[in-house]
């Protein structure tokens, strides 16, 4: 364990010189740890735990209140007495060691918070399997994985945020496990080198957070689905392929040589604003449409010049998001 490596001291421990106001604090350490590291607190002479406990709650204080280099002098000192009775694996230590990784954390001295989150993570896989100790583990690793981040280490960071959901998938809430896979999603894009997607997403999440984006930001996330195809008549077919047909030709007759990508609730915004089909069904006759352009003459016409047609893997989106786009032949050329 490196700096963390003790002999613990076996003592007798004296509880006849404590007030009674102290005596309750001690009972109150002593209850606040699981059964099995209880023996060993009863094992440190009394004043010693006191004291050394007196130093850990302060650095909690001092930590709320963002006083960071405070609280890792007070949690060093409450380290230094524990590591003299306990072993290196005992609870408090560990919750001390995890106090002093956030600390580092938050004044930016991310190399110091990586190497007590190892140690704390050693300690804690070396504890055993139980729900409690797999939930600081799961903890640990994500607090890991930020930091890799930071680093722009992103390999790093994809495994130990993978390793948060293998400790923790059990433990999370869906909402947890979800935010947490979304993340390693983003960071896969990141080690690929695709930061458009992730400015793309960002754009999204600022637009929607300042009112400005006028429709569910959730569309940027919804996959095609085939079976919608099936909800699309004749009148939905037509109502669609008019807005579009118009729509398409007024832009590309406008912009010339250019090129032009969107997902159906964007159009649907621009072009279908009153219209009550939703997005999907609009996407879902949308694909009908380019699937069988040749059915639609005034398209074929725009298709000399253009490549109209759609992906569900485009480098803005996730795989499975559906995008519409048209491109002249001659840019493309």
């Amino acid at each position: 364990m490196g700096c963390c490596k003790s002999t613990p001291v076996t003592t007798i421990t004296s509880l006849t010189n404590l007030s009674q106001l102290e005596l309750a604090k001690y009972q109150e350490i002593i209850q606040s740890v699981p059964l099995k590291y209880r023996q060993s607190l009863r094992n440190m002479p009394a004043d010693q735990l006191l004291t050394g406990y007196k130093y850990h709650e302060i650095a909690r204080q001092n930590f709320k209140i963002f006083l960071y280099p405070l609280a890792l002098i007070n949690d060093r000192k409450a380290l230094t007495m524990f590591l003299k009775y306990l072993p290196d694996n005992h609870y408090i230590i560990v919750n001390i060691l995890e106090n002093m990784s956030w600390a580092y954390y938050e004044l930016g001295a991310n190399n110091a918070a990586k190497e007590v989150i190892i140690i704390v993570i050693q300690i804690l896989k070396d504890n055993g399997d139980d729900d409690e100790n797999n939930k600081k583990i799961a903890s640990q690793y994500f607090q890991l994985g930020k930091i890799y981040q930071l680093a722009k280490n992103y390999d790093m960071a994809i495994l130990s945020k993978k390793e948060a959901l293998k400790f923790g998938r059990s433990i999370f809430t869906q909402e947890t496990v979800h935010e947490i896979e979304e993340q390693i999603e983003k960071l896969t894009e990141l080690a690929h080198g695709n930061f458009m997607r992730i400015m793309y997403e960002q754009l999204i999440e600022m637009n929607a957070q300042n009112g400005t984006l006028q429709f569910d930001k959730n569309e940027f996330k919804r996959k095609a689905d085939k079976q919608t195809e099936t909800l699309v008549d004749d009148q939905i077919l037509k109502d669609v392929y008019d807005a579009f047909e118009h729509w398409l030709r007024k832009y590309l007759t406008f912009n010339g040589d250019g090129y032009i990508n969107f997902i159906a609730a964007q159009f649907k915004n621009t072009n279908m604003k009153q219209s009550m089909l939703t997005p999907a069904v609009i996407e879902a006759a949308l694909t009908i449409i380019i699937d069988h352009l040749q059915d639609y003459p005034k398209l074929i016409e725009l298709n000399k010049k253009y490549q109209i047609s759609y992906t569900d893997e485009s480098k803005n989106y996730s795989v499975g998001i559906r995008v519409f786009q048209a491109e002249s032949k001659t840019t493309k050329a």
